[in-house]
């Protein structure tokens, strides 16, 4: 519970965003670029800073659990989600349902959270999530909006996200140390990633109408995000009787709000790009008083 009042600075900082994106300091190109400075640099380098913190080093086990139970999870997830969608590949809502209910926003909106529950411990940890999320959401994900002849190796591949955390794993498993100053350097830009993607995510709600609040499907697909999905996972790391330590990683990664790579994948194939950019804000807003109540459950 000590996590509490830095989960609510996080959330005080996207609130900052939102106004800021209201006054028009923020406008949609500024967004843009500071995303691309977020996922292409500031990311990347607190991932590998984070794998080179001397605090953060002997946790191999826990790494190779957690990146394990992230391909899993998906893996299982995301085939049942397929298994559902084989003959209704023509919803385009029920698509965009299915891929927010297995896609979190685990590396954008899980580092800064995790950072402040964990400290670099945590920025480990959601490394080596994405590890499986990357894989994942490159093959199923596209999957799901596209069938099985939409995946991409090169788009895995190439991706920042993917390369970054591949880098981190064998920095933080082999012990490799980089000189001090390349370290700290890499340090003070990561530093950066939380206040700006927070920012970020806040300008984004710019978008939530009151109108969403009485659209069941939205709340359905949000609840099913933030809620269900991380209760159900919650029972499974139970039976599998993991570390306390390693649930409330796991459970707090897995009920980050919906991925905003759905709305992106969902105007790429076609589907219903609104009803995903409802998915996203809603699950973002409703995320302000599940985090806090996971955090409470299981922390």
């Amino acid at each position: 519970m000590s996590a509490i009042p830095q989960i609510l600075a996080i959330f005080i900082i996207m609130a900052i965003g939102l106004f800021l994106r209201k006054i028009k300091l923020l406008n949609e190109n500024l967004i843009e670029g500071m995303t691309k400075i977020v996922l292409s640099l500031t990311l990347p380098f607190l991932m590998i800073a984070s794998a080179l913190n001397p605090e953060t080093r002997g946790g191999g086990t826990e790494f190779i659990i957690i990146m394990v139970s992230s391909l899993l999870l998906h893996g299982v997830f995301g085939s049942i989600a397929l298994f559902f969608l084989r003959k209704r590949r023509d919803n385009k809502m029920a698509t965009v349902f299915a891929h927010t209910s297995v896609f979190s926003n685990c590396a954008f909106m899980g580092y800064p959270v995790m950072g402040a529950v964990f400290g670099a411990q945590g920025h480990i940890y959601v490394t080596a999530y994405t590890l499986g999320f990357n894989i994942a959401l490159f093959t199923l994900g596209v999957a799901i909006y596209g069938g099985k002849k939409a995946i991409g190796i090169k788009a895995l591949l190439l991706s920042p996200g993917l390369i970054s955390s591949v880098l981190s794993a064998i920095i933080y498993l082999t012990g490799i140390t980089l000189p001090s100053f390349i370290a700290e350097v890499m340090q003070m830009v990561g530093n950066i990633t939380t206040p700006l993607a927070m920012l970020l995510i806040g300008a984004g709600m710019i978008n939530f109408r009151p109108r969403d609040i009485i659209s069941p499907m939205t709340w359905l697909a949000s609840v099913m995000r933030v809620l269900i999905m991380p209760l159900i996972c919650w029972g499974i790391f139970l039976l599998c009787g993991f570390s306390e330590n390693l649930i409330t990683a796991l459970v707090l990664i897995v009920a980050m709000p919906g991925a905003a790579t759905t709305v992106l994948m969902a105007s790429i194939y076609r589907a219903d790009a609104e009803y995903a950019s409802r998915c996203i804000v809603m699950s973002t807003a409703l995320s302000i008083l599940t985090i806090p109540l996971w955090l409470f459950l299981v922390g």
